[in-house]
């Protein structure tokens, strides 16, 4: 009997499609936050990197929108990761299957039936032990799957919130923006 459950655990079901484990790696493009700012008093280039920097930091603070993270995914990557599914007690089925006639083939003369329910049982369990497996793989791809990220119109809202009031800042700076 020993053998016929080592035979078993080598059974397999071909899977019948695929769900993927995640999504495909985004490609991230960055949504544009520049203004161009004209120095209207003779600032020097240092005043002018100093005004940016504190217009820039004043901005973030009030839309509480970080520039660098304005980025919005676009549907282009390398194809998803994907998990076999498999159609529901098919693997059950299958190893019960498998493990009857293994454990008819391995019994004596006078055993083949007991052989054959015994094989039966034992397939049963293997069967389910790798359905509750596919089914958490599944699960576990569908839970990876990352949360919903901004979208284009989102970011771009977002970057002309930032944009109006680094404008507004610089402006009050002596900077005529564009």
């Amino acid at each position: 009997m020993l053998a016929a459950s080592a035979l078993l655990a080598g059974c397999a079901v071909a899977p019948v499609g695929y769900v993927p484990a995640s999504e495909p790696a985004p490609a991230q493009q960055a949504v544009s936050v520049e203004v161009f700012a004209y120095p209207k008093a003779g600032q020097s280039a240092e005043q002018q990197r100093k005004d940016r920097y504190e217009c820039h930091l004043w901005a973030v603070r009030e839309t509480g929108v970080e520039p660098s993270s304005l980025t919005v995914r676009d549907r282009v990557g390398a194809p998803p990761e994907v998990v076999p599914v498999y159609p529901p007690v098919a693997t059950t089925a299958a190893t019960a299957a498998t493990g009857a006639a293994i454990g008819a083939l391995t019994s004596s003369r006078g055993h083949r039936t007991e052989g054959a329910i015994v094989g039966t049982i034992i397939g049963a369990i293997v069967g389910s032990i790798a359905e509750a497996s596919s089914e958490r793989a599944v699960a576990q791809a569908q839970a990876a799957q990352p949360a919903s990220t901004p979208d284009r119109a989102s970011a771009v809202d977002r970057a002309d919130r930032y944009r109006r009031a680094i404008s507004a800042c610089l402006t009050g700076r002596g900077y005529q923006v564009r």
